[in-house]
């Protein structure tokens, strides 16, 4: 008797090796009717002997209630078509610790149908450590339709023609852990119309196009978090359907942007988003978007802005550090930029409490926030810009309204060589600095100090020579 613990419940029940029903294990003898044969059986346990590798030239089919388990190697061994898949609508499958190798692999173009696993409309079942590659398809493979609270866990997906794992249909779906990488377009991909409440949940992901993508055309409200998206040549990660949530994630060394977004009501929060080859953040649905949330995210070194609002309007980014963008110091880019076509594309969003700047003064982001033509109505309050290489902000948009914001355009400082009074200390800045002093070192009297665009003029009584620690700077405070 073996118990197992499945997604939501316990199995109980007789377990069979797939050899004692004539399977061979060799990697050249067809497998496929004997392990279907174990299937079948009375057997709820299916055990794969340890190191054997299982040549399977016919779809093994899947009946609820049974667990397929062993540190062995499924291999397929004919093209366009499913490893594994389960009865339409079957309920608590299990499938653990094996390896699954594919047919066509990913170099051959996407081989539709070639899947490890198919969770065909399937409810409560589980795929836990196991690894699937070198399919022409999917690693693994949830839907179309009708597939619910299924868990994909601690596996790994590489070297796929298309996905990792497709979320393809139905409700409360979790892949949750494992690394997706090097498959051909999505490390996790929650597609098609009948998809929502997705999650994904510490998964990492590298070297797809996108490390985890859910799809525009989904019902939405999928979440994804606490996930690691690196050097994918597109987006770390995509989120297009509408009340998603991407919170806590890491997104760093993309080809694009850290992460991407494209619908309304969606919320991205407390994100880590650093040396993307575009963006931090790009919100860019192409049509115009409202009710979005952008929140808490540090969004640094990437080569454009660290947050970029496209046809977004009546949206909140509040609380977000964005540093050091515009790391190729293009003169080009901002910490965060607000654009849009026509019409209120770019209109009525609030721009709160966000700290925007450079760590080096007169290299990186020109400003802040810069809102562009044809945004308006937009507020920009009490944030903090400290060494933004043109100005804190720029505004070529109207009726955008600014309150209490501060901070330095640039600032220069340190210890002059001594001086007599009336005697000048170059500071450096490309302007007349608005805030600057100098502190004499040793004993001066009446200090009194002045500027213009190229000098800080010290004058003192007290006679001598006097070095001062001084700074000087541009500020602006709108």
């Amino acid at each position: 008797m073996t118990l197992t613990k499945t997604h939501n419940r316990m199995i109980a029940g007789s377990a069979a090796n797939v050899d004692d029903f004539g399977a061979v294990g060799d990697g050249v003898t067809d497998d496929s009717a004997a392990i279907q044969a174990a299937i079948n059986s009375s057997a709820t346990d299916i055990i794969l002997t340890n190191g054997k590798t299982y040549l399977c030239l016919t779809t093994l089919s899947f009946p609820s209630n049974k667990r397929l388990a062993g540190r062995a190697k499924l291999k397929l061994g004919a093209a366009a078509r499913r490893l594994i898949r389960t009865e339409k609508g079957a309920v608590n499958c299990i499938f653990e610790d094996f390896e699954a190798e594919g047919f066509s692999g990913k170099g051959g173009g996407y081989v539709g149908g070639e899947f490890a696993i198919q969770l065909d409309d399937a409810d409560w079942s589980v795929i836990r450590n196991v690894t699937a590659y070198n399919f022409g398809g999917d690693g693994f493979y949830v839907g179309p339709d009708d597939a619910n609270h299924n868990l994909v866990e601690n596996c790994v997906a590489h070297d796929n023609g298309r996905q990792g794992v497709s979320i393809a249909g139905g409700s409360y779906n979790t892949v949750r852990g494992g690394s997706y990488y090097d498959n051909v377009l999505y490390g996790v991909d929650f597609e098609g119309p009948a998809v929502s409440d997705g999650l994904a949940d510490g998964v990492t992901a590298w070297g797809n196009v996108n490390g985890i993508t859910s799809v525009v055309d989904t019902l939405g409200k999928n979440t994804i978090t606490n996930c690691r998206c690196y050097s994918n040549t597109e987006n770390g990660i995509q989120a297009g359907a509408a009340y998603d949530k991407v919170t806590s994630n890491t997104c760093y060394s993309n080809g694009k942007n850290g992460i991407f977004g494209a619908s309304n009501y969606s919320v991205f929060d407390g994100n880590v988003c650093f040396e993307n080859t575009e963006n931090g953040i790009s919100i860019d649905p192409g049509v115009n978007r409202v009710g979005i949330v952008v929140s808490n995210n540090t969004s640094y070194k990437n080569v454009r802005s660290g947050i970029t609002l496209n046809r977004v309007a009546n949206s909140s980014v509040c609380g977000n550090a964005c540093v050091d963008n515009d790391s190729g110091d293009t003169t080009t880019y901002m910490g965060i930029f607000v654009t849009g076509a026509v019409g209120a594309e770019g209109d009525g969003n609030t721009i709160v409490g966000n700290t925007c700047g450079n760590t080096v003064a007169g290299v990186g982001q020109i400003y802040g926030v810069y809102i562009a033509a044809n945004c308006s109505s937009n507020v920009v309050s009490a944030n903090s810009f400290d060494g933004n290489k043109t100005a804190p902000i720029g505004d070529a948009g109207a009726n955008n309204k600014f309150y209490n914001n501060n901070g330095y355009v640039n600032k220069n400082g340190g210890t002059s060589s001594a001086i007599s009074s009336g005697g000048t200390i170059a500071h450096g800045l490309a302007g007349t600095p608005t805030v600057f002093s100098a502190t004499p070192t040793s004993a001066a009297t009446d200090v009194v100090v002045t500027a213009n665009a190229t000098n800080l003029t010290v004058t003192f009584g007290g006679g001598g020579s006097v070095a001062f620690a001084w700074q000087a700077a541009l500020q602006n405070s709108v």
